[in-house]
């Protein structure tokens, strides 16, 4: 068993070199879109289910955010945990 630690960083549209579109991310207590959640894993299958429900929960809250999903440091990664991408842009 693991635990999958869920965060946000505030994303908003800025404009990069030349006029390239590229979003900014800060993360600053204040500036925190959705509050981070911690949720124990068995599997990889159980990582995307909760990625994806604290995905519906931070597009519902309406703010532009990024929200990634990684590991608390020392858990061991459940067999095909690797191969997600638990990182999505929400609300940009």
């Amino acid at each position: 068993m693991a635990t999958l630690i869920l965060k946000t960083f505030q994303a908003f549209p800025a404009e990069g070199p030349h006029g390239a579109p590229r979003t900014a991310l800060a993360r600053l207590p204040e500036t925190i879109p959705f509050p981070d959640r911690s949720v124990t894993i068995t599997s990889a299958a159980d990582a995307q289910a909760a990625f994806e429900t604290y995905c519906e929960d931070a597009t519902a809250n309406g703010k532009p955010a990024h929200a990634f999903g990684d590991l608390k440091k020392g858990d061991r990664t459940p067999r095909g945990f690797k191969a997600l991408k638990l990182e999505r842009y929400v609300n940009v």
